[in-house]
This record gives C-alpha cells, sequence and structure tokens, in this order.
C-alpha cells in the first residue's frame, strides 16, 4: 500500500529510543507504564487492571529519571506477550517506564506525535510492526534496529494536523456509539429486572 507514495523509515522521525528499567516495586509512590497499561493508542496508569497498577519509591524515580515518559512521547512494548504496540503518553504524571517498555522520543519539528500514533495503531501501521518481529533468547521481540523497516508516509505538519483531526471526529463518534449501547444494554437488564419483580 505504501509502495507507491513517498515514505520515511521510523527510525528517521526518533531524536531518541530510550529502555525502561526492571523497577523495584512498592506499594505506592510513582507510578510505572509496563504493557499491560499500552492498550488501543493510550496509556493508562490509573484505570488499568489492578495487576497492572505498580508502583517504585521516589527515590528509585529521581535515579533513573532518564527513562520516564514525557507528554507526547510515544512508548512502545519491546517484548513479551503484548508486544508491538505503540501509544502516546498524555499526561503529566510522573512515571517510570518497565524494562519490556521503550520510550520513543519524537522530532515534533517534522511530526506530530498524535499523527504517529494512529498510524502506527492502524491496519497499515500495525501490519509493519508484525513483520519485524524477531526471536531474542527463545522469546518474539522488537528490536531497536528493525524500527528503520517501519515506513511512514512522508506528508508536511499540516497534512498530519488535518488527519489528526479527522481521526479524532471518527474516535468521538465511536465513544457516543459506545456509550448508546452501553445505555440499551442497561434498558434490556432493567426489562427483565422489572418483569421478574412482578413475577415475585
Amino acid at each position: 500500500f505504501l509502495k507507491n507514495i513517498e515514505t520515511v523509515p521510523l527510525k528517521n522521525i526518533l531524536l531518541k529510543l530510550i529502555k525502561g528499567i526492571q523497577p523495584e516495586y512498592r506499594d505506592h509512590g510513582v507510578n510505572v507504564i509496563c504493557t499491560g497499561n499500552i492498550n488501543e493508542g493510550k496509556v493508562d496508569v490509573v484505570g488499568a487492571n489492578e495487576i497492572y497498577i505498580k508502583f517504585v519509591d521516589e527515590d528509585f524515580y529521581k535515579k533513573h529519571i532518564d527513562r520516564s515518559a514525557k507528554k507526547n512521547n510515544l512508548v512502545l512494548s519491546m517484548d513479551g506477550e503484548g508486544r508491538g504496540k505503540f501509544a502516546i503518553h498524555e499526561s503529566d504524571l510522573l512515571n517510570i517506564v518497565d524494562s519490556h517498555v521503550a520510550i520513543l522520543k519524537i522530532n515534533t519539528d517534522i511530526y506530530n506525535p498524535k499523527f504517529l500514533n494512529y498510524f502506527l495503531n492502524s491496519k497499515i501501521g500495525s501490519e509493519q510492526v508484525k513483520l519485524i518481529e524477531t526471536h531474542n533468547k527463545g522469546a518474539m521481540a522488537i528490536q531497536e534496529l528493525r524500527l528503520e523497516k517501519i515506513r511512514i508516509p512522508s506528508i508536511s505538519l499540516e497534512e498530519q494536523d488535518e488527519i489528526v483531526k479527522e481521526v479524532d471526529i471518527n474516535l468521538n463518534a465511536q465513544i457516543e456509539i459506545s456509550s448508546e449501547i452501553e445505555e440499551q444494554n442497561l434498558n434490556i437488564e432493567k426489562i427483565f429486572e422489572s418483569y421478574i419483580t412482578k413475577m415475585l
């Protein structure tokens, strides 16, 4: 699909890729970003499944502050189950990225991080990610050097911004539809509850 248009390798858009670190977990403190916190192009360290809500203490955070994702960085799950997931970090919450995740600092002079995130989570982007997986010590993983193989459309920032606006409109429509479906499902439950109550 991308063969007939001008593209650039993802690696050329990155200012830096920083791999996370194995945390020393604590009961509370600074949030840890792990693979389980990366879903549907978003990072969620608050509303995620309880098993993925983990912390390190402030001393550990300060010691490894370079392994912290900043707002508008992308993160990528590099290995293990759930590998190959991209997401944009949109929060100002302090965090540490664990050893299965990498931080991708984007050259924002030429690429909108939100555009990149949407593209990499699209069918065209995610299929490319699957193709670069390799065996690493018996397990499948994403190797940094192979990010060269992921091609990104070479378009202006203005065009990227326009695409982001269009995708946002469609995503908001999806949220509205999901809310309507949830409301209708609740109404169905109430019908049965009301019917059973009358039988008592």
